[in-house]
């Protein structure tokens, strides 16, 4: 194995290990140390690392010669002018981006910890979606931002949740799924609140308008996604959608034995992430048939890493929830570190001047 994969992989394996002992001892020093280092790992890579990567040097330099200008996302496009304008350095804005990824993940993991196992979300994490994070990077910055966002939804602070997703939309188009989540949010809590109602039903009109909106602007963008029809996937989308069903069931199976109300409760998985996901799988699916879709449910597949993070956490099958998982992560490490595994490896820092 080339050095810089095997170091990937031990780095994967340590960053773990901290994360238990971090979670154990509700250590936020050692939460500064995960992602100070997953900030420097993905942030200081050299142009020639990830396949977009070189791409995005051309793009931010076009910006700021004022050669090219993304209209639909104003907010990235207004970022890298400012950035160059202050500090004139292409470097400099993608440690930013590749920063804020990987800390607004991480930070929601954190507060996630109750419920979920920190660690086991950050393999899942590390395991299928960081090395991806250094190609699709702008996506990537704009679902953190919606990962990260759903801490509003959860605590029914929706206007805080809709700020958070515009400006995830200005960044990247594709962020616009960001509405579906909170429409699944919104149906959760349709029975408990007025204001609740009221909310969504603005929200859905407001959607609506939206969304032919985004639609005529951006469907030049997308289109080709649905031209070639052929299969693009192997069959791992189809083997995540029967564990999820399978541990559904094992979780049904698990509760109905449970007669403490209190202790039936605490064995119920969370049904909002469990749709969420479901949807993510199902988009991804549609890979079979429209290349490259699974980009666009990229946004809901995000939400596998809370569903196994407590998933495992259930006294229950317990083995089970842990295998199911660490099948698909560890062919997905395989997957990606076969080849130059995305463009990532050889990994340089920028520092490497062999280029």
């Amino acid at each position: 194995m080339e050095y810089s994969k095997l170091f990937f992989v031990l780095l994967l394996l340590v960053l773990f290990l901290i994360a238990r002992v971090a979670e154990k001892r509700n250590s936020k020093f050692l939460l500064f140390v995960i992602c100070v280092v997953l900030c420097l790992y993905s942030g200081l890579r050299h142009m020639t690392v990830g396949i977009d990567t070189k791409n995005y040097y051309e793009i931010i330099y076009n910006i700021d010669q004022g050669y090219g200008v993304y209209t639909n996302e104003i907010v990235f496009t207004g970022f890298c002018k400012w950035m160059m304008e202050l500090f004139h350095s292409i470097p400099l804005i993608i440690f930013l981006m590749s920063s804020f990824t990987c800390i607004l993940f991480v930070l929601r993991f954190w507060e996630l910890r109750e419920r979920c196992s920190f660690p086991f979300m950050l393999l899942v994490f590390m395991g299928c979606f960081f090395l991806r994070s250094m190609n699709i990077m702008r996506q990537f910055v704009a679902i953190a931002a919606i990962f990260w966002g759903t801490r509003f939804l959860d605590q029914r602070k929706y206007i805080k949740y809709i700020l958070t997703l515009l400006l995830a939309v200005s960044f990247h188009t594709s962020a616009v799924i960001g509405f579906a989540i909170m429409f699944v949010y919104l149906f959760r809590d349709y029975q408990k609140s007025k204001k609740t109602r009221w909310i969504l039903g603005i929200s859905i009109v407001l959607a609506l308008i939206g969304g032919v909106t985004l639609i005529q602007e951006v469907w030049d963008q997308y289109d080709h996604y649905f031209e070639d029809q052929t299969v693009a996937l192997g069959l791992m989308p189809v083997y995540k959608l029967l564990i999820f069903i399978a541990t559904c069931l094992l979780t049904g199976v698990a509760r109905s034995r449970i007669t403490v109300p209190e202790r039936r409760a605490a064995a119920e998985l969370d049904k909002t992430s469990s749709l969420l996901y479901c949807l993510g799988i199902l988009i991804t699916c549609l890979g079979f048939f429209y290349p490259f879709m699974d980009r666009i449910g990229l946004s809901l597949l995000m939400f596998e890493i809370p569903f196994w993070g407590q998933a495992i956490k259930l006294k229950s099958y317990r083995f089970f929830f842990v295998l199911m998982p660490l099948v698909f992560i560890v062919y997905e490490i395989y997957f990606q570190l076969s080849g130059n595994g995305l463009g990532i490896f050889p990994y340089h820092t920028i520092f490497w001047r062999g280029y």
